[in-house]
């Protein structure tokens, strides 16, 4: 019991640990190719990379510069899903979970969790 308490504490506050954003549109970066400017109310410095060397989303502001890498087809899919959303002027949700190194991606009736 000592060690499932603990076990069950980590485990709970971890599932708090994602970070929701409303994405509203999404651009190509003017400077390079297969680089991907998120449009979000809640946080301006959502980028998503598809051409360096190692792909993934950064979340930049002046307090922090976080990373999650993401696979190949994983990249692609977010940015096709987004540009897809965006044609239909559908918002979406992007979960990020930095230290869990995981993401989740939904359609939005335009408010996130």
């Amino acid at each position: 019991m000592k060690t499932i308490l603990p076990l069950l504490l980590v485990l709970w506050t971890n599932t708090f640990a994602q970070e929701v954003f409303l994405i509203d549109g999404i651009e190509n970066h003017p400077n390079r190719d297969g680089v991907f400017n998120l449009q979000s109310p809640d946080h301006p410095g959502i980028q998503v990379d598809c051409a360096s060397f190692l792909f993934g989303i950064t979340l930049t502001d002046q307090q922090r510069n976080d990373f999650l890498y993401l696979y190949q087809n994983e990249c692609h899919y977010i940015v096709e899903t987004l540009f897809e959303y965006q044609d239909f002027k559908q918002p979406a949700c992007l979960g990020l979970h930095f230290s869990g190194k995981d993401w989740r991606l939904w359609k939005s009736d335009g408010d996130c969790p």
